[in-house]
């Protein structure tokens, strides 16, 4: 198949071009093309070198530099990795319309360590028929595998709400990159996907609701909507829950005070992890500083190490505004843990350099008698 003189591989090799005029003439191209293309494209996806073509070049590529160049003039690279990645591209720029192309694209996910990402992203760009095949992906052995369904899920659009049960499980999945990659999803699909996250919140099974916590932390419009479900969590007999419902709800924008109650009812909990994760987020709350300093001070005789330590740390963030937090910060320099004692000097330090700052601009502000 030829368009305006080019063939489907032609044009395919261009979609990768640095020059930004030539990638869109391709995307101009495949519009025109259509479904017409994919038959070519899928054929291409399965590209491969001769065993003759990798065996001298990689001969060659062996050879002293002085022989090696005048060698490699002669010889033809190895151009299979590059066609099928570009077959996979130009699928992509074809979205619904390479939908007879999903199972050869799925295969290269799995299979081909060198044209995984460009199959996983034509994959989720392709759409609804393509959702089960990333579902799928997202269960494989293999963790890159994993990351890059995770990763092309975001492409899908609506549609890939489908598969908001395993990516929800990808957010604890042991690699951190496919846990990236979960979040980056969720973040693009937002408002899509945030009614099920609320309804999940509800339901009867606490880590159900403790990962659809930790999903909404990815969406930065959810506050409004979820704000009243994660203080009631704050309130559950989970601490797990609790816990997440804190971390979610710091990340979701600037506190308002019945978040900052939250977090100040939190730093008395029963549970180490849920007073630390008040703590970290009250760190946010400097404009509350009159209601959250008191509260803070009271942590910093806490019987976990890591609770006082942190405590301390933010207080010194807030600066002359902790100023009455001094006394007891003073006692933490004599603190069993060392980590305590350390983080109890450095906060003392900053506070006194903030108020001595204040003093000196006021001072500066006032004016002089004549």
């Amino acid at each position: 198949m030829v368009y305006q003189g080019k063939t489907v591989r032609q044009w395919a090799l261009q979609s990768g071009a640095p020059d930004q005029k030539a990638r869109a003439e391709t995307r101009t191209a495949f519009k025109a093309l259509g479904f017409n293309a994919v038959p070519e494209l899928i054929k291409l996806l399965q590209a491969k070198d001769s065993f003759l073509r990798q065996g001298t070049w990689s001969l060659a590529s062996k050879l002293p530099v002085r022989v090696r160049q005048p060698v490699l003039k002669r010889l033809r690279a190895p151009e299979a990795t590059m066609i099928r990645n570009a077959a996979a591209r130009s699928l992509g720029e074809l979205g619904p319309e390479a939908e007879k192309a999903v199972p050869a694209l799925g295969r290269n996910l799995r299979r081909d360590p060198h044209s995984c990402w460009e199959s996983g992203m034509a994959l989720g760009r392709i759409g609804k028929a393509a959702i089960p095949q990333l579902t799928a992906a997202l269960a494989d052995k293999n963790p890159n595998v994993r990351r890059i369904a995770a990763a092309a899920l975001g492409e899908g659009g609506p549609d890939a709400t489908a598969a908001l049960g395993p990516l929800l499980k990808a957010l604890e999945d042991d690699h951190d990159y496919v846990r990236v990659a979960a979040g980056g999803s969720l973040s693009k699909l937002g408002e899509a996907v945030l009614p099920r996250l609320t309804n999940a919140m509800a339901s009867g099974d606490p880590h159900n609701r403790r990962i659809a916590a930790k999903a909404l932390a990815s969406i930065p419009v959810a506050r409004s909507s979820a704000l009243s479900a994660l203080l009631e969590m704050m309130q559950e007999k989970d601490p797990v829950c609790r816990e997440q419902a804190i971390r979610t709800l710091s990340v979701l924008g600037m506190p308002n005070g019945r978040m900052i109650n939250g977090y100040i009812g939190a730093l008395k909990d029963s549970t180490p992890e849920v007073r630390l994760a008040a703590v970290q987020a009250l760190s946010t709350g400097r404009r509350h500083a009159a209601t959250a300093v008191p509260a803070l001070s009271q942590r910093l005789s806490d019987e976990s190490p890591p609770v006082r330590e942190l405590t301390a740390r933010i207080l010194g963030g807030f600066g002359a505004s902790a100023k009455a937090a001094l006394p007891e910060l003073a006692r933490l320099e004599q603190d069993k843990a060392e980590s305590v004692r350390v983080a109890a000097k450095e906060a003392i330090s900053k506070i006194n350099r903030a108020v001595s700052e204040v003093e000196a601009t006021s001072n500066s502000q006032r004016p002089t008698s004549n």
